[in-house]
């Protein structure tokens, strides 16, 4: 069962591409007004840079339409999350956790200090701070995807389950 997650309001509404694209137009033909009427070169090039500003700073802001949360059959990988592909062997345990309206499935696994050491800065502050809080090391937010929260939880012990290799079985 292969699962990739997009949040219901992903991609770039109407009016956020309107905007953007006033917004050049805009500037460009103030830029090009300065360069040709007026000939007045330091306000043609501010409005050019001015322009090439606030394009990269919407272009950063532009929400993309690339699946967040992708569940195949190797494993379990949250881009927000910042520690790759947690691998359906390793998973030892998973619950759901409610936390001010908010839902997550909280995700132990066998070697946490592996996945801990693939964390980035911030990444590794809100882990450790989600712990002081309670949550588990791996906390995967499932707000805002069209999907029965439950369902996914049975899916996710149903097929962790079944890849967890028994090292010692007690006779």
């Amino acid at each position: 069962m292969n699962i990739s997650l997009t949040p219901k309001n992903s991609g770039p509404s109407f009016i956020f591409l309107f905007a953007v694209i006033a917004i050049a137009v805009i500037l460009g033909v103030g830029s090009l007004y300065f360069f040709t009427i007026k000939k007045n070169f330091i306000y043609g090039a501010g409005l050019l840079v001015i322009n090439a500003v606030v394009m990269s700073i919407l272009w950063l802001a532009w929400p993309d339409s690339l699946p967040v949360l992708i569940i195949n059959d190797k494993g379990i990988y949250d881009r927000r999350l910042g520690v790759g592909l947690i691998a359906w062997g390793d998973i030892e345990e998973a619950q759901l956790i409610e936390y001010k309206d908010r839902s997550y499935i909280g995700v132990r696994v066998k070697d946490p200090e592996r996945y801990i050491s693939r964390l980035s800065g911030p990444k590794l502050k809100n882990m450790r701070y989600n712990q002081e809080l309670g949550f588990t090391k791996f906390n995967i937010s499932v707000n805002g995807f069209n999907i029965n929260t439950v369902e996914l939880l049975q899916h996710i012990r149903k097929t962790s389950a079944q890849h967890r290799i028994v090292v010692n079985p007690k006779k």
